[in-house]
């Protein structure tokens, strides 16, 4: 597994923390 293949999971990974968190503060 390259360095960049990590990169890109990592940031795949915040970027669904960010979107599910962005949803649970529009909820209230």
């Amino acid at each position: 597994k390259t360095m960049q293949l990590d990169t890109y999971d990592v940031s795949c990974g915040m970027l669904k923390i960010s979107i599910r968190a962005i949803a649970t503060l529009q909820e209230r």
